[in-house]
């Protein structure tokens, strides 16, 4: 390639071309904008001063241009994120035209995002993406992905993480699905729960008349309850993780007796 891409007196290489270094500073760096597949080829520096021989340096600078951008390189946090942990993604790609560096996009509308733009040297710029938020159990399973996009509308390739964050039992109940209820009838209750990891260990309580708290031998989340009494119609229950423990509120049954029931259904 023999075009002269920039000259101090003639810089109308396509209008793309201008001298980002400091000539003082024996830096001769140039910028090209809006590089096309037809800048590929092999550049070398011509020295022209008035009153000497021009010299070309016979060192050549052989440029690539590809099609496709470079894909970000996204850095996760430690596998273990807990709720209330604050946490950062970072997103990295390198890049060559600190006056037109690409631009970051996030896909998520929380937390805190800070750029910072670092001199790699030999021509090489990086820019950094910082999104910093804290973990909530409502951000659970949200996928976070960032892309870069450049001067004259390419972006790159979505880069991706899930977020999976532990925390401890929440919303704890209990659930039954018979109603009315008949004293003498078989049911089953269900101790809910929304956690993560899901709850491994539960634990069941039964509130007399009197007021008097039972701990009841079932450590599942389902508790069977064989031919009901009015003497114990309340039951309470707890669910852990090993985030830690919630107990629920208590669950009062409203158990009717036969004749009551008849009436009832009348």
């Amino acid at each position: 390639m023999n075009d002269i891409i920039f000259h101090s007196e003639n810089s109308s290489y396509n209008k793309r071309t201008s001298l980002i270094g400091k000539l003082a500073l024996k830096d001769c760096s140039i910028g090209i904008r809006d590089l096309t597949k037809e800048d590929t080829a092999s550049y070398k520096i011509k020295v022209e001063i008035e009153g000497y021989k021009n010299y070309t340096y016979p060192s050549a600078f052989n440029l690539y241009v590809k099609e496709e951008p470079l894909v970000p390189d996204l850095e996760k946090p430690s596998s273990t994120i807990k709720e209330g942990d604050n946490i950062t993604f970072t997103c990295r790609i390198n890049h060559t035209c600190p006056l037109r560096p690409p631009s970051w996009k996030w896909n998520v509308h929380f937390g805190a995002i800070k750029n910072v733009q670092l001199t790699l040297g030999e021509g090489k710029w990086q820019i950094v993406s910082k999104l910093t938020f804290t973990a909530k159990r409502k951000y659970q399973g949200q996928y976070i992905h960032c892309m870069t996009s450049f001067k004259g509308g390419l972006v790159s390739k979505v880069i991706e993480a899930q977020l999976k964050i532990f925390y401890p039992p929440g919303n704890t109940s209990v659930i039954v699905n018979d109603d009315p209820i008949r004293e003498g009838q078989n049911l089953s209750l269900s101790c809910h729960s929304q956690s993560y990891p899901k709850a491994e260990h539960y634990a069941w309580y039964g509130v007399t008349q009197s007021g008097t708290a039972l701990i009841l031998p079932e450590e599942t989340n389902t508790l069977p309850i064989w031919s009901i009494r009015r003497t114990l119609t309340s039951f309470y229950c707890s669910a852990q993780n090993s985030e830690g423990k919630q107990i629920s509120p208590v669950q009062h049954l409203n158990v009717l007796l036969m004749d009551l029931l008849m009436g009832y259904r009348l």
